[in-house]
């Protein structure tokens, strides 16, 4: 036995680098997924209270990494009609009755584990139509899309969620129902660009 190993040591040394080597880049592996993992941002957007009697819409931050809000575009849509528009801007409040400059946008920085309430869904519709008067109207929209755009010091593109819902009435009012069960990440470098795309637009006009 000692003579064998005697014999290929040369060779049972460099099978043991190799596994040692091996392990290794598995374990770093490990590390970059968990690392990437925890820099990815994570954006809610979600109703509260009730789903019907015009509830307030919420964006939080789940991601471990603090974002800044660039955007919140709306894509409404009705039978006939489909319109977007920008409702970042809290357009419907008459500038008199806001007690700070900063309380006219939704634009800024969220921490960690943060939300904010971006209001109730009258709210959007009717800074939606201040914003494009073309967009169907909150009576005639029958769904619509939430989109939020950000940044992070993490990375060097815009992060963006986005999620949709469907509006219908019945006996106790509008009712606002999730198309999925929680906001979708826009995480494609096809998506991220048409998010970049669009915020350029905006800035062009």
């Amino acid at each position: 036995m000692w003579s064998w190993l005697s014999e290929h040591s040369a060779s049972i040394q460099a099978a043991g680098g190799i596994v040692t080597a091996f392990i290794w880049i598995v374990y770093l592996q490990i590390f970059v997924s968990s690392f990437r993992r925890q820099r990815q941002s994570e954006i809610l957007i979600y109703t509260g209270g009730t789903s019907r009697a015009n509830p307030r819409i919420f964006v939080s931050n789940l991601g471990f990494e603090s974002i800044y809000i660039l955007e919140i575009m709306l894509t409404l849509q009705s039978s006939e009609v489909r319109g977007e528009a920008s409702v970042i801007d809290r357009n419907e409040i008459d500038e008199h009755d806001l007690a700070s400059t900063y309380d006219s946008t939704l634009q800024g920085p969220l921490d960690s584990g943060g939300y904010v309430d971006i209001g109730s869904l009258d709210d959007l519709l009717s800074r939606a139509h201040n914003s494009n008067p073309d967009a169907p109207t909150g009576d005639q929209t029958e769904s619509i899309e939430i989109r939020v755009a950000a940044i992070t010091a993490a990375t060097s593109s815009v992060v963006a969620a986005r999620r949709e819902f469907d509006l219908s009435a019945d006996d106790g009012g509008r009712r606002v129902v999730p198309r999925t069960l929680y906001a979708k990440q826009i995480r494609s470098w096809w998506g991220r660009r048409q998010i970049e795309r669009e915020l350029k637009e905006k800035l062009d006009r």
